[in-house]
């Protein structure tokens, strides 16, 4: 009896080690890839305005703008690995955009996936081009042109990106969704230019341009703005 009572409870311990390790694999890292092309494993605790914390998976914490994070992907319990565009952050729950869709994610379990908007998938191929601006100039304009009129509203996701010129104090960090409407053959993101009053010579910087977060399928566009010096 004594022998039958430790083998049950031999494999009542084995079982319960199968589920453990089973969780422990359900809860992996995310991976991060930025706009540079360096990626790395890590899970975001918090997050203060554009600016997410990162604990790496390898031990240390980075701090990363989420205007220069590409994509990530997650590990879902019981299903494929998906990826997006981090949208948003809060209590441990991530807002990706992936296509059309806002998806939530929180520790691997995808709690909703919707489409906000009725967006339609985007034109065959898209451009962007920007003018010369003057850093009193007020702003910088961005064009972007569809390959062919719009059938549908689609959204045209965008983000600005330092080159030799820096957000803050060069030009005005902007990060957003536009609609665009049906029929349309191009749309302008506008970007406001900042007077620093320093001798520095003319800068530069990109705006990132797509309409399917799904940067898998849809390449992003790029394209540079200069910043001529007035001082």
């Amino acid at each position: 009896m004594k022998t039958k009572l430790l083998r049950c409870l031999f494999n009542a311990c084995a079982i319960l080690a199968v589920c453990l390790m089973a969780t422990i694999s359900t809860t992996k890292a995310e991976t991060f890839v930025l706009k540079s092309g360096e990626s790395f494993e890590g899970t975001v605790i918090r997050s203060l305005g554009n600016t997410v914390s990162i604990k790496l998976a390898g031990g240390g914490m980075r701090q990363v703008p989420m205007s220069e994070v590409l994509k990530v992907k997650f590990a879902v319990q019981g299903g494929e690995p998906i990826s997006g565009t981090l949208y948003a952050w809060s209590d441990g729950t991530y807002e990706i955009r992936r296509g059309d869709r806002l998806i939530k994610v929180r520790e691997g379990r995808v709690l909703s996936a919707k489409t906000p908007g009725g967006a339609s998938p985007p034109p065959s191929k898209i451009s962007v081009t920007a003018a010369q601006g003057v850093e009193n100039g007020g702003e910088m304009k961005f064009t972007v042109g569809f390959s062919a009129p719009t059938q549908k509203p689609i959204l045209l996701i965008f983000s600005t990106s330092d080159l030799t010129a820096k957000a803050g104090s060069d030009y005005e960090e902007v990060r957003g969704a536009l609609k665009v409407k049906p029929g349309a053959t191009s749309a302008v993101v506008r970007v406001p230019l900042m007077d620093d009053q320093l001798s520095e010579g003319n800068e530069s910087f990109e705006l990132l341009v797509t309409t399917d977060l799904d940067v898998a399928k849809v390449e992003v566009q790029r394209a540079t703005a200069t910043i001529l010096d007035n001082d």
